[in-house]
């Protein structure tokens, strides 16, 4: 699972540092990028011709890429993650077939400073509303609770408290 905040990231922080060979700009990917093993040789090969060296380090076959904040990202960031959504690729370099991209937003303008979604980039998505009830969540924690994940004293309060679940 790579887990980005679009809210937090600039353009580069997305597509990668620019660099030249022969007079054509690439892009070398950011550390988070699953690179396709098919393209991996290629990358290195650039990046060696333009004297730099190419360590990947997401090579999983498999995983999920979650675009957190995806409505409170700036234009740049929102244009730029089109690509990743639509074509599945980032500065022409593709992303393995077993990953999936999967992105949350924030839907109410009253509480969340958010910017409005171009319907075409939101038609990329299966759109979910997720609302789990207090219920649901007093489940979750306890089941966190008994794996050691969470502190005893965090599902006490909201158990006593759960007007508190925000």
């Amino acid at each position: 699972l790579v887990d980005i905040r679009l809210s937090q990231q600039d353009v580069g922080d997305l597509r990668g540092i620019p660099y030249m060979v022969g007079g054509n700009t690439f892009f070398a990917p950011p550390l988070w990028y699953p690179i396709d093993p098919s393209y991996r040789s290629k990358q290195s090969e650039f990046l060696k011709k333009s004297g730099h060296e190419y360590i990947p380090w997401q090579t999983h076959k498999h995983g999920i890429i979650f675009l957190d904040e995806l409505n409170r990202a700036t234009r740049e960031v929102l244009q730029c993650s089109f690509e990743l959504t639509l074509d599945h690729r980032l500065g022409g370099v593709p992303i393995p077939e077993g990953w999936l991209v999967i992105a949350a937003v924030n839907h109410d303008s009253r509480v969340y400073e958010i910017n409005k979604l171009d319907p075409a980039h939101i038609n990329r998505f299966l759109v979910v509303d997720f609302a789990p009830t207090t219920k649901e969540w007093l489940d979750y924690a306890e089941h966190r609770t008994a794996l050691g994940q969470m502190h005893p004293s965090v599902l006490a309060y909201l158990s006593a408290n759960p007007s508190r679940l925000d």
